[in-house]
Formats: C-alpha cells, structure tokens, sequence
C-alpha cells in the first residue's frame, strides 16, 4: 500500500476535505506525509529491529503486514494529521483508538519457567 492511500483513508476518518483545512494541497501533502512517517516509524520497531527506510513522497510503498496497513495506521495518520490542524477533539479520538489497536500488534514474548541449577 501507498503513503497516498494511506493518507487518503485518514482523511475520510476525520472528514476532511484536502483543501478544507487549509489553502494549500502541499500543505497537506507535506505534513501528511510527516504523520505517515511517525506511524510508520512507531509500528515498524513493534515487529522488526532495524531496516526502516522513511516515506518520501505520497507514491512509496509502505511496507507493514496488512493488518497494520489497514487496521492499525490510518488512524495514528489521522491523529497526527487533526494535531496539526489544531483539531483537537478529533486528535484525542483517533490517538485513543489509534493505541487500542497498536496493542494487537505488538510481539510476544514467550518466557520459559525453569529451575535455576549451579
């Protein structure tokens, strides 16, 4: 999946229309794309150790299993995105869900109860 499609699927969270907030679709573009990052960052370090490479431009692929791509990451997008806007009631709404489903995604650590022996 694309950072665009990402961005897009924020975009109908929240209700924005691109140019409602402000007057500019590279205003949008540019910070959206900022959001997409710090998702993306935050969910890619959940499951992997290294190897993260940013988004630069709306056409990158984004690359997380697909449950983060379609479940978990439009709404972390859409709360940064309503932060910058100065929206704050809907930042709280999607940061809160947003952390509810980051849960699921995190890894699991098995533990293997033993008897410590000299």
């Amino acid at each position: 999946m694309t950072a665009s499609k990402i961005i897009e699927q924020a975009m109908k969270l929240l209700g924005y229309d691109v140019l409602q907030k402000t007057g500019s679709v590279t205003d949008i573009d540019e910070s959206a794309i900022t959001a997409v990052n710090t998702v993306y960052a935050d969910l890619y370090f959940m499951i992997n150790e290294d190897g993260f490479k940013e988004v630069a431009k709306a056409e990158d692929p984004v690359n997380l299993p697909e449950k983060a791509l379609w479940d978990i990451m439009p709404y972390g997008v859409a709360s940064f995105m309503a932060s910058f806007q100065g929206d704050n009631d809907n930042q709280q709404f999607f940061s809160k869900i947003y952390n509810l489903k980051r849960k699921g995604l995190s890894k699991e650590v098995s533990v293997e109860d033993g008897i410590p022996t000299v």
